[in-house]
């Protein structure tokens, strides 16, 4: 009777909406704004219009159309995340019945069509579509362009050409809005001439359609690459670079699921886990009847071959995923490409069973566990979101009362970067994102994570994000910081660091607020300058330097264990007038790196971003130095022994306009151990 009501038209759209509700409904209201969402916010609420209009104009060239179509949602939703996150939500069903809709005009075999969309929609290596704001426009509204796209392609031969144009105007609003659609063109002409001939594409109509989509791509190409501005950056084309995301794609779609979804999080309704896991087995149960024991049934008449299906699902996967190659691979870029991925397994479930009859139980057992992991993988997530949304909520309200509202140097010490798999405080600058909010104060600066010196703090040079050449310092005058508490989840204010020096030794570092801030913070430290005063030397210089600076000698001096002191002896060759900084990679004999100036941000938190951790003499201001003076520097830090004579290899930089730093030049020389 189940499969009967099931097999109503009107039963498996209603399914799936169902399925999406339940999975995503419950906590898509209580996900907040999270990674760029509050760059975004803070444009769209406190910007003017010239301001969001250069922000179009700036942005990532080639997908401009994201910030129109972004602020377009704020004007309709206002901008609380309430109305932007179930405006996703929305997207993500309509998704969800494009994709059932598009393989039922495709006759697609019995149980495909449910099937492929049921796990498009939970299938967990796309969570970040579901619960992030930004992915709205970006991720989902592309996504639903493009399915639209396939969908007018295959509408009635009258008016071709008319329908060409149309096909190309849809494709070009998704095109121009996220650049994975840029290869897309070519599935869709495979469709047209592969599983649906019959829609009147005739050669005349694809070879329009081809030589109007290279022309957009060779357009987007240029824009990306010669555009004088992009507040997003550029691609770079490097063969090392291609083949990582290439094999983090494949792990994304063969290893969906890193871990099984936590218990505790398995709840969205009333109750706590056990009704949420007793919907997802009923819900499981009616996929599954409707879609699981149908893989071996004839095919309707005039329905392609399944080659022709593998090689439209393989051509899907691989050009959804192409552009990504040459940029990055996060969760959201999953979403589009998994489409394609998921045929890929009708297509295997539907030959194994076609080959074999009794492995229809096995392939149904398959089907239901992963729906069900899917599913509750998604709620799971949801929980995530929405506790990072209300631990966001608590820093939004703690941190003005805590410091004074006009701070513009705040660091944010020991915060989860993630929670259940979701993003906490995972970007560098997010906390100063949300008191700019809070307050109403733009000139934010700041951390998660500092880089001390004796009179400042590196700040903003996460090697992952910003590259190992790109850090700002800013002076311990101003600087505020809080330290987020685990035991309630709250904010204290740090008056003082304790620093944790390499060889097991401590200094500690008092803050400019110090008196307000009784609390204390632990930081360890991978480097620090012990020492730096005016000396007498010369000799032949090693390296001269573009700021008028010489460096005379360099040495290591080992200690007991692994802690040394390297020792730099500098000369100003012309009177030096501005502060310099230098990044030192420590190799032995062959080239390998002993030390290096990117270093976990911390072994606590057990994070996978490198901080980046310069040289940097703020004993002796640069602007006393007189020519011909000499200065001896010694910093700690902790080298591994090796055999071999050692090499070091600095890279100097200036700063130029107060807090950013510039590379002047690059330097291997012989190191002196002793």
């Amino acid at each position: 009777m189940i499969e009967r009501i099931l097999r109503r038209p009107w039963a498996p759209p209603l399914l799936l909406a169902l399925a999406g509700l339940l999975v995503f409904g419950p906590h898509a209201p209580a996900a907040g704004l999270h990674l760029d969402d509050h760059a975004f916010h803070r444009l769209f609420t406190l910007g003017t219009p010239a301001q969001v209009w250069s922000e179009f104009l700036s942005y990532v060239p080639g997908r401009n159309l994201y910030i129109l179509y972004f602020s377009a949602m704020y004007r309709l939703f206002g901008p609380a995340p309430l109305g932007l996150h179930l405006f996703g939500l929305a997207l993500d069903l309509l998704n969800g019945l494009l994709v059932y809709g598009l393989l039922r005009r495709l006759k697609a075999p019995a149980g495909w069509p449910l099937a492929a969309a049921g796990l498009f929609l939970v299938w967990p290596n796309h969570a970040e579509t579901h619960f992030w704001t930004s992915a709205v426009a970006m991720n989902l509204l592309s996504t639903t362009s493009l399915l639209l796209t396939f969908h007018l392609a295959l509408a009635g031969a009258a008016r071709p050409w008319l329908r060409v144009l149309g096909t190309l105007l849809l494709y070009a609003s998704a095109f121009f809005n996220y650049d994975q659609v840029f290869f897309m063109w070519i599935p869709l002409l495979f469709m047209t001439w592969k599983l649906a001939p019959e829609a009147g594409w005739r050669r005349a109509h694809a070879a329009a359609f081809a030589a109007v989509s290279l022309l957009m791509g060779a357009s987007h190409a240029l824009m990306r690459v010669y555009c004088p501005v992009s507040s997003g950056g550029r691609p770079v084309v490097r063969l090392a670079g291609l083949l990582h995301e290439a094999w983090t794609s494949v792990k994304a779609c063969l290893l969906p699921m890193h871990k099984l979804p936590v218990w505790d999080c398995l709840q969205s309704w009333a109750g706590g886990p056990v009704p949420t896991v007793a919907l997802l087995l009923v819900l499981s149960g009616l996929w599954l009847s409707a879609v699981a024991l149908r893989w071996d049934d004839e095919p309707p008449a005039g329905a392609p071959a399944l080659g022709a299906w593998a090689a439209f699902g393989a051509l899907w996967t691989f050009f959804a995923y192409l552009p990504n190659y040459f940029w990055f691979i996060s969760p959201r870029h999953n979403y589009l490409p998994s489409v394609g991925f998921i045929l890929l397994l009708c297509c295997a479930a539907t030959a194994l069973a076609r080959m074999r009859r009794g492995l229809r139980v096995p392939l149904a057992a398959l089907a239901f566990l992963l729906f069900g992991l899917g599913a509750s993988s998604g709620i799971g997530e949801g929980c995530g979101w929405a506790r990072s949304w209300r631990l966001f909520r608590r820093f939004q309200a703690e941190a003005p009362r805590l410091v004074p509202p006009e701070t513009d140097n705040l660091f944010l010490l020991g915060a989860p970067s993630t929670l259940f798999r979701a993003p906490a405080f995972l970007q560098p600058e997010e906390h100063v994102l949300l008191f700019a909010l809070a307050t109403g104060n733009g000139r934010g600066h700041g951390d998660t994570h500092l880089c001390p010196t004796r009179t400042g703090a590196f700040f903003l040079n996460q090697a992952d994000l910003f590259g190992p050449e790109n850090f700002f310092w800013r002076p311990l005058r101003g600087l505020r910081a809080l330290r987020y508490r685990p035991e309630d989840g709250g904010f204290s204010c740090v008056g003082a660091l304790e620093l944790r020096l390499p060889g097991g030794g401590t200094q500690p570092l008092r803050l400019d607020a110090a008196r307000a801030c009784p609390g204390t913070q632990a930081v360890e430290t991978p480097l620090w300058l012990e020492s730096a005063r005016r000396t007498s030397g010369g000799g032949k210089p090693l390296l001269s330097a573009d700021d008028g600076a010489e460096l005379l000698e360099a040495r290591l001096e080992r200690t007991p264990g692994d802690a040394a002191r390297l020792v730099l002896l500098w000369r100003a060759r012309t009177r030096i007038s501005v502060d310099f900084a230098a990044t030192a990679v420590i190799l032995d004999a062959s080239g390998r790196e002993l030390w290096s100036p990117v270093q976990p941000e911390s072994r606590a938190r057990r994070s996978a971003h490198g901080r980046v951790w310069p040289l940097f003499d703020d004993l002796l201001p640069p602007s006393t130095w007189k020519p011909g003076e000499t200065v001896r520097e010694q910093y700690l830090l902790e080298v591994p022994r090796s055999p071999g004579p050692l090499q070091l290899r600095l890279t100097l930089f200036e700063r130029r306009d107060g807090a950013a730093w510039m590379k002047l030049s690059q330097h291997t020389l012989p190191l002196e151990e002793r």
